[in-house]
């Protein structure tokens, strides 16, 4: 099946259902494995997304948007899961900075989402700014806990802290810069 996508295209596009169950069942286990390693999510909304990553995948052939994958299948779902946990991530948070594909924080970005630039709000501006006044650590650990949602222990393996202590005091201490950073710099902003 991983070497013949054309044909698998094509007998999903004339209703042939049992390859994309194949491919659901064959893609979940590792799909939420994935999600929990790379951005912390839990199981139940990773279910929710996969769900979703299935329908958009099934959408996208039978509209003619996929005539043949370059890549392979498991790529091509997770890169449609990627892209629907970093907007879940989004709806709930207010730091705008992700992750390259090396895992590398990009401090500042622009992301196209199905078409429509993404608009921050004023307090998101705000928070932009003082977020890269910071220096890379605090910008790392900060974007690690409230963006990506990442528990203690994840920072402390991700940055290699040697223990959860060092990354709790770590942590105090940035939330104190930035606390410093948005008053004595863009307090009047957030009124």
């Amino acid at each position: 099946m991983e070497n013949d996508y054309v044909e698998l295209i094509q007998a999903i596009k004339k209703g042939e259902k049992g390859y994309l169950k194949e491919i659901y069942n064959k893609y979940r286990k590792p799909f939420l494995e994935w999600s929990a390693a790379s951005y912390q999510f839990p199981e139940h909304e990773a279910k929710d997304i996969y769900q979703q990553v299935i329908l958009i995948f099934y959408e996208n052939i039978i509209e003619g948007k996929i005539e043949r994958i370059r890549s392979n299948i498991r790529t091509y779902l997770f890169g449609i899961g990627k892209m629907l946990i970093r907007q879940e991530y989004r709806k709930g948070t207010r730091f705008t900075q992700i992750e390259n594909e090396t895992g590398e924080i990009i401090p500042e970005y622009e992301e196209m989402v199905e078409g429509h630039r993404l608009e921050l709000t004023e307090k998101e501006k705000v928070m932009k700014m003082a977020i890269k006044s910071l220096g890379d650590t605090c910008r790392n650990i900060l974007t690690l806990y409230y963006y990506h949602r990442f528990t203690t222990e994840s920072v402390m393996n991700r940055l290699g802290y040697k223990n959860t202590d060092v990354v709790k005091s770590q942590k105090v201490r940035c939330m104190k810069s930035l606390k410093k950073i948005i008053e004595t710099n863009f307090d009047k902003d957030l009124r």
